[in-house]
This record gives C-alpha cells, sequence and structure tokens, in this order.
C-alpha cells in the first residue's frame, strides 16, 4: 500500500523551531543535505554574518536621475551589484540622513532578495562606492574573519539554493525572513580554500575591469574620428523652423524633435562617408509576441536581455522549434542588430553573436544590414551617436517608443572598413573577458559543491585545473 512514498520519522524535537509541519520541509533529501553539511563542521550563516535589510522609508518621491544607487530586488541578476544597469537613484540629502544610515552598503557586503519569485538571488558589492538599497533585499554583511566571496559561493551554489528555497515562506507572495538566516548553514573550510575561491572572484573582476576599459577606448575610437570625443551638445533651447522644413518633411510638430545639437550631431557625421539606415537594411522590422514554453529548445531574446554591455544569453527566455518555424519575420541569425524599442532603455543596441536561431520578441527590432560590419554598427547605435537620434525620433509620452519607421532615418558613419574591422575586433574581445569571467565564478561554486560532496583537496584540485590553465585572460 505505502509502495513509492516517502517517508521522514522525525521526534519532536528535530521539528524545525517554528514547528513547521509540511512534509516537503523533511524530504530524504533535506535530511541528506543536512547531514553531509554537519559533517564539515558546519555553523549557522549568522556565525559567520551580521544579517539587516535595507531602507524601510518611503522614499518613492526621492528619486532623481543621478545621485547615490538605490538597489531593489529586481536589480540583484549580477554577480556583482555595481555592473547593474537601471539602479534608482536618490539625492545625497536623503542618503545621508540619520534614518538611511543603517542600510548604507559597505565593500564587502552580501545583498540577497528575500521577497518574491527571484528571492534567493544575490550580488556582492565590490567597491566602497555610497550605495544603499530597499527592504526587499537583505544585506549581509560577514565578520572580518571571514571572506565574503566564499559565503556568496556557498549561497549561490545549489546547495546554498537548496537551503534557500527551503525556508521561504507563503504562498501567495513568498518571503525569507530575517529571522530565518540562522537557519542556514555553512561548512567550515579552511582559510586556504575560502582564499582560493577570493582569489578566482578577483580574477574575475579584473577580467570586468578590463572589458569596461576596452569598451570605453573603442568607443573613443569612433568618436574621434567623428571629432566627437569632446564635444558637448548645443544647449540653446531656440531654433526657427519654416513649415517646409519642419512638419512637412517630418511629420513632426514636437519642439524637441528640432533641437540644435541634433542638427549639430548629424553636421558632425556628415564630415566623413555616411549613409542613412534606409539605405543600408535589409530587414527592420520588429518581432513578435512569443508563444513561450519554460522547456522549449529555441531562445526567445525580450528586451530586458538588450543589457549595455552585450546580449544577456545565459537568461534568454524559451518557445518551441513549431513555434519559430511558424514566425519566419521574427527569426533572427548571427549578425543580426537587436534594439530595445519600448520602455526606459530605447535605443539599447546589441549584435546577436550565436550561430543558433532564436526569436525576437514585439518589443526588440530586429535590423539586418548589408555593406557595413554589423557588430561596428551596433556599436554606433550604442554611443551617443545612435542614444542622441533615437531621443530626437523616439514618440510617446508615458511609454517612449522607436519604431522601424523611425530607426530607417537614422544617419551612421561608414568609416573605413579596416577601422570597422577593428573596432568589432575589439568589441568581441570584451565579450571574451566577460565570458571567461562568468566562467571563472561558475568554477569558484562548482569547486564549493565538490568540496561538500566530496573533499577539499579535490575542489583545490579542480580549481587548479580550471583557473591556472594558461587561458589568454589569467
Amino acid at each position: 500500500m505505502l509502495e513509492g512514498l516517502e517517508i521522514s520519522i522525525l521526534n519532536n524535537h528535530e521539528l524545525e523551531r517554528t514547528f513547521r509541519l509540511d512534509s516537503e520541509f523533511y524530504s530524504k533529501h533535506n535530511l541528506e543535505l543536512d547531514n553531509r553539511l554537519n559533517s564539515h563542521n558546519a555553523k549557522r550563516l549568522t556565525d559567520y554574518a551580521a544579517i539587516s535589510d535595507g531602507n524601510h522609508m518611503t522614499i518613492s518621491d526621492s528619486f532623481v536621475e543621478e545621485g547615490i544607487p538605490y538597489y531593489r530586488g529586481s536589480d540583484i541578476y549580477n554577480l556583482f551589484i555595481e555592473q547593474c544597469q537601471d539602479p534608482l537613484y536618490i539625492p545625497r540629502s536623503v542618503f545621508d540622513s540619520k534614518t538611511m544610515q543603517r542600510s548604507h552598503l559597505r565593500q564587502g557586503d552580501i545583498l540577497m532578495s528575500i521577497v518574491g519569485a527571484i528571492i534567493g538571488n544575490l550580488s556582492l558589492v565590490s567597491t566602497n562606492n555610497d550605495a544603499t538599497c530597499s527592504c526587499k533585499l537583505a544585506i549581509i554583511r560577514p565578520y572580518k574573519t571571514f571572506y565574503p566571496e566564499y559565503i556568496l559561493t556557498l549561497l549561490k551554489s545549489k546547495i546554498g539554493q537548496y537551503q534557500i528555497q527551503r525556508y521561504r515562506r507563503g504562498s501567495g507572495q513568498t518571503g525569507f525572513i530575517l529571522e530565518d538566516f540562522d537557519q542556514l548553514l555553512i561548512p567550515e573550510f579552511s582559510k586556504q580554500f575560502q582564499l582560493e575561491i577570493k582569489s578566482v572572484f578577483e580574477k574575475s573582476i579584473l577580467l570586468i575591469s578590463q572589458s569596461n576599459i576596452l569598451y570605453s577606448d573603442t568607443q573613443k575610437v569612433l568618436l574621434d574620428n567623428l571629432d566627437l570625443s569632446n564635444w558637448q551638445p548645443c544647449s540653446n533651447q531656440v531654433n526657427i523652423k519654416s513649415v517646409k522644413d519642419s512638419f512637412l518633411s517630418s511629420g513632426r510638430l514636437d519642439a524637441e524633435h528640432y533641437q540644435v545639437k541634433y542638427e549639430e550631431l548629424e553636421a558632425r557625421i556628415k564630415t566623413v562617408p555616411y549613409k542613412k539606415i534606409a539605405e543600408i537594411q535589409l530587414f527592420n522590422a520588429r518581432g513578435v509576441q512569443p508563444d513561450y514554453v519554460e522547456e522549449g529548445c529555441v531562445s526567445v531574446v525580450n528586451s530586458k536581455h538588450i543589457l549595455e554591455d552585450g546580449l544577456d544569453y545565459d537568461n534568454f527566455e524559451r518557445t518551441t522549434e513549431a513555434f519559430l518555424s511558424s514566425q519566419k519575420r521574427a527569426q533572427i541569425g548571427y549578425g543580426d542588430i537587436l534594439i530595445y524599442t519600448t520602455g526606459a532603455n530605447i535605443g539599447r543596441t546589441q549584435a546577436y553573436l550565436k550561430n543558433d536561431h532564436a526569436l525576437a520578441s514585439n518589443h526588440v527590432n530586429i535590423l539586418r544590414v548589408k555593406g557595413v560590419n554589423p557588430i561596428y554598427l551596433a556599436l554606433v547605435l550604442n554611443s551617443p551617436i545612435g542614444r542622441m537620434q533615437t531621443e530626437k525620433l523616439c514618440t510617446g509620452s508615458a511609454q517612449a517608443e522607436i519604431y522601424p519607421s523611425d530607426i530607417e532615418k537614422f544617419v551612421v558613419p561608414i568609416l573605413d572598413e579596416t577601422i570597422q574591422e577593428s573596432i568589432a575586433t575589439k568589441v568581441q574581445e570584451c565579450f571574451a573577458m566577460k565570458a571567461e569571467s562568468k566562467r571563472l565564478l561558475s568554477v569558484a561554486k562548482e569547486a564549493v559543491e565538490i568540496a561538500i560532496s566530496d573533499s577539499e583537496e579535490r575542489a583545490l584540485q579542480y580549481i587548479t585545473e580550471n583557473v591556472n590553465d594558461g587561458s589568454l585572460f589569467n
């Protein structure tokens, strides 16, 4: 009668301290995990770190365009919080207020999302730059004798995530309460092992820094060729136009469209060979509303996957081969240029650099061109040259939009082919550095899992084999 059922028998004193009775909590897998962790002299996370949460003040009216970063749960998607693409900002006066000081962040703090579907997402604060966060994030502040990189890696590992998800509470809106951080077990490995994990993190951070510098230098090469590196747009708000030179030629009546700075930019572009996108496009259209399938084998690119520093290949959504085949016009391939078309980040652009076919969602524009290196052109569109033209040509007030008919009006510099190739090569080097940085972080996580499931010695051997491998980026 009971064949196939899983049964765990516990005494009353063995129940979790709040006397949880849900059977999944006491599954054999979870009980075996506890035993495995305790075999490595595991201690409670609160023995390693102080735990608090972020700001509880209502400050929605205080956000500004530039200021002190204010991180939320939705910002915890990169392992280093400073890589967050779109943080909110608060003014210095709010940051310095007495009630805000408890949530000031420090280098070495670990941030964890504790509300909703993204419970367990984690980031490391890797600089001492001023920043703060909301109460949707827990602040894990390791004591000086412990390495935050090791604690973060453990929490990011499968074993750490099993523990975190086990202790989440609630049904509709789930949460991880601060009091439960003392239930998370951290195995105590040697200082040498922790230092090795820290070393891998440092290599990863260095690669990101080098990549950012190279990307900035590459963009400067582009701007130098147009004498735009030190250019400051005209701030004159007055530009007198006839009806013929305004509405009758563009169909636009909004004054912002005719700002002098846009005319100055176009004049600078036209000092070198140039073309309008309409002259070089082979295809220019938005994607489609996808039919999402969690276990699908085809990638779907949404606007949120178009980042400042590349495409977020690791987190693409999924659909089926059948849906991909039925949506020919939304299919994307290597070298297609993808543009963010709706919302706060319109104009953000990246080239798709995978050989696998994928599908673009309805808020992603696919641009396919001839006679121009697509990686070079993506850099142009992602630079101030493209962003300013996006400002000029976008429409909408509450929700900004840019359409294919707008994109084809962009004026772009067509530099010498050798310069295009050089720029494209450097951009690919940037992406390769970031990919290697991610690989190193995966090595660190895998090493922690090996140390728990096998031995610390085997984990150290794994690090040696996968980090000190003579790769280009070591």
